[in-house]
């Protein structure tokens, strides 16, 4: 669902470009639809599925980007939920 996000958001950029207000607003509001069935299945799956060891030899670097994955995916929700506020109340 990521990828096909990352499409949409794309599409919805050139229509905006392009002027087409309208359907600049239906892409963006399927983008975040898309968002929230990520969220909604991603948490789902780690709510019913055992954690996963690293096993690998780089566990400072996986540790780091995972930590500041999970972080910076979190700080983002506020921006994107008052950005999309103010668009749908123009």
């Amino acid at each position: 669902t990521n990828a096909l996000t990352s499409v949409i958001l794309v599409l919805a950029f050139i229509a905006v470009k392009n002027k087409k207000v309208k359907l600049h607003e239906n892409l963006m509001k399927f983008a975040i639809a898309l968002s929230v069935a990520f969220l909604i299945m991603y948490v789902a799956y780690h709510m019913t599925s055992n954690s996963t060891s690293y096993l690998g030899d780089q566990k400072v670097l996986y540790f780091t980007v995972l930590i500041s994955h999970i972080v910076l995916s979190i700080a983002v929700i506020p921006f994107v939920l008052i950005t999309f506020v103010r668009g749908i109340t123009n």
